[in-house]
């Protein structure tokens, strides 16, 4: 139920404060006997018991307005919400300006219970009465905001969207609460968070434990979920996780920590050869002395995105960035500001590898009264757009905490405790409908080898949109098998770039037409050694047909040459360039030669000596393959540089 709350506070010990009998709203002895054995059992957890007194009460004199709003209370807290909305309506009806503030209660559960009109009227009174008596300046802005979002909900049920939810099954769900669950780009491997008792004979603790369990999907079916082995699941609570596209980075909250800087902090697992390292705070690029909590990592593999309720914020808990620095460390975080952020809780972003669609929770959005999901889009200048909320039934009266919007499929994941599952929060699944789905994504998976030895190698893939020029992915071979897996929206046109200390990089470009299939782009790289001989195509170099100026596209691949031969001082290449048979022979000689120096002229340009590079043009007769197709002739037009 969204409002908990607090009503108590509100009106149960304001009454127990007027305890003289012309204080209340009754001069009846008996009432009072009544009513004050209500309160010590109220004190004493025994909201049942005070029931009965407060009906006694309400017997002895039925005008008795405190009587009826207290019973409101027990009422709600024994989850009798209709009894409790009832018996403030009556109490209410007796004297509204002896207790202003139950107004707010009362709207609150009306409001709770979709109730939307009724809540509007009373907040609505709750306002009306500033002429009469003195109001408290908060619940002026709570009664407002009550009236927005009733208007809005209101408006959100009368027009519902698809909403078929689908249990995910005891393979991720049990009789225990499943929540925040993550997965990788390929959507085989799942990580959710659980909350089950902790074993009291060891930890001499009935409190509950948050742990992270692994799953796998095979053959359609989730495998038996199974918790993180140490020393990332611990004794601690540890929850809300993010794992990268590729798997290899576990991102998670971990709370009174011994090496922690606040109440809760996020840490990070790397993964290498199917092993989880010990578990590491970001420090404070990431962290504070406050709580900071429930990260998502972007397709980049550079961005962070995190919940903390640290100073400069919008409201109380805010959505931050940062960025992976060339140091490794995270810095500069950066709040997203009031277009996402809100003056109340905004919590669990997730961003999509799509890159442009951000998912989150927030109180203060218009919506359902509490928490709802909304969705926000980041266009080309990275910008965010104004928040969507997710829509009635997908937001419901109760709190929506988390969503997952799988990478390829598009289906959507939540937790809810509705009726019918297997434990006390289960995990499902739901298809999103388009207003509010994210982009096709697909995924390049393969292996980093080192050439001589076949062995892997961890070295970094980088997928850069040919258009903007931008960083879109970014992913690193496993340390033992040389595995690895971007992910990249579909529709584009692409480079690929692979790189590692101590060998020449690797290069390629393609294009992912749009499809409503998810089909991996498999690309294997075999990276050679900066040794006499080795040669690069330099495959992200373009020019015009029968042009030898150097396209826009072509800067960002030789530059990364530049660095390589800035960190490689010693070595000295030769640029080649190669032309299809198509056309005259000495055409070609000349074209390929002006294209080789166009290479070069831009190499000296960012400062390499020129006593370093030569430039040859070789024309048609060097091919990589026959001259046959289109295809082969495409690979046989090329640049490529060649260690000397």
């Amino acid at each position: 139920m969204k409002h908990t709350a607090l009503y108590i506070a509100i009106v149960l010990f304001t009454i127990s404060c007027k305890a003289q009998p012309g204080q209340l709203h009754t001069s009846s002895k008996k009432a009072l006997y009544f009513f004050d054995n209500a309160k010590q059992n109220a004190q004493a957890s025994l909201p049942e018991k005070a029931i009965e007194d407060l009906k006694r009460a309400i017997e002895m004199d039925g005008m008795f307005m405190e009587a009826h709003l207290m019973l409101g209370d027990m009422y709600f807290m024994t989850k009798q919400v209709g009894e409790s909305i009832k018996s403030y309506k009556t109490g209410i009806a007796l004297d509204a300006k002896a207790m202003p503030k139950a107004l707010i209660v009362l709207a609150q559960m009306e409001q709770s219970q979709g109730l939307f009109a009724d809540a509007i009227t009373h907040y609505k009174q709750y306002l009306g009465l500033e002429t009469e008596v003195k109001l408290d300046e908060k619940l002026k802005k709570k009664a407002e905001k009550g009236i927005t979002d009733s208007e809005f909900a209101a408006d959100l049920v009368a027009h519902p969207v698809p909403y078929s939810p689908v249990n995910m099954g005891d393979g991720i769900n049990s009789e225990n609460s499943e929540y925040s669950i993550y997965m990788t780009a390929d959507e085989l491997t799942a990580i959710v968070t659980v909350r089950r008792p902790r074993d009291a004979q060891t930890l001499g603790s009935n409190k509950d434990e948050e742990d992270m369990y692994i799953s796998y999907l095979k053959d359609g079916v989730w495998s038996k979920g199974k918790p993180l082995p140490a020393p990332v699941n611990s004794h601690d609570n540890e929850g809300t996780q993010c794992i990268s596209p590729n798997g290899q980075y576990l991102f998670f909250t971990g709370c009174h920590r011994d090496d922690g800087m606040g109440s809760c902090d996020v840490y990070v697992a790397q993964k290498t050869g199917g092993v989880w390292g010990n578990p590491f705070n970001l420090g404070e690029g990431v962290n504070s002395d406050k709580w900071d909590t429930q990260a998502s990592f972007a397709a980049d593999s550079k961005t962070l995105y995190f919940v903390s309720t640290r100073a400069g914020g919008q409201g109380k808990a805010d959505i931050w960035k940062a960025t992976l620095s060339d140091s490794g460390s995270f810095e500069n975080p950066v709040n997203l500001g009031p277009t996402v952020n809100s003056s109340e809780d905004d919590f669990s972003p997730f961003i999509h590898p799509d890159d442009h669609s951000l998912y989150f929770a927030s109180k203060g959005h218009p919506g359902m009264g509490g928490f709802d999901l909304f969705v926000s889009r980041k266009d080309d200048n990275d910008q965010w757009g104004k928040p969507k909320n997710l829509g009635y039934p997908i937001n419901s009266t109760a709190d929506e905490l988390s969503l997952f919007v799988g990478a390829c499929s598009g289906k959507a994941y939540i937790s809810s405790d509705k009726p019918g599952g297997l434990g006390r929060m289960d995990v499902y699944s739901f298809d999103l409908y388009p207003e509010i789905a994210p982009a096709k994504v697909t995924y390049i998976r393969g292996v980093i080898s080192d050439k001589a030895t076949g062995k892997g190698l961890n070295a970094t893939a980088n997928v850069i949109d040919l258009k903007t020029k931008k960083l879109v992915a970014s992913g690193q071979g496993d340390a033992k098998d040389g595995s690895y897996l971007v992910c990249l929206p579909s529709g584009g046109d692409y480079a690929l770039e692979i790189a590692k200390d101590g060998y020449l990089f690797y290069s390629a470009n393609f294009s992912l037409p749009p499809s409503s299939e998810c089909k991996p782009y498999k690309l294997n790289a075999a990276l050679s050694g900066a040794t006499k001989g080795e040669k690069v195509v330099l495959r992200n170099v373009f020019f015009d047909t029968d042009k030898f100026d150097l396209k826009t596209q072509s800067t960002f691949e030789l530059d990364k040459l530049v660095d390589f031969l800035k960190k490689n001082t010693k070595l000295a290449i030769e640029i080649g360039g190669h032309t299809d048979s198509d056309g005259d022979d000495a055409r070609n000689m000349t074209l390929s030669d002006n294209r080789a120096k166009a290479v070069m002229n831009y190499l000296v340009s960012k400062g390499i000596d020129a006593a370093r590079i030569t430039a040859k043009g070789y024309g048609e007769t060097k091919p990589l393959v026959a001259n046959d197709t289109p295809d082969n002739k495409a690979q046989n037009r090329r640049v490529e540089f060649m260690v000397k």
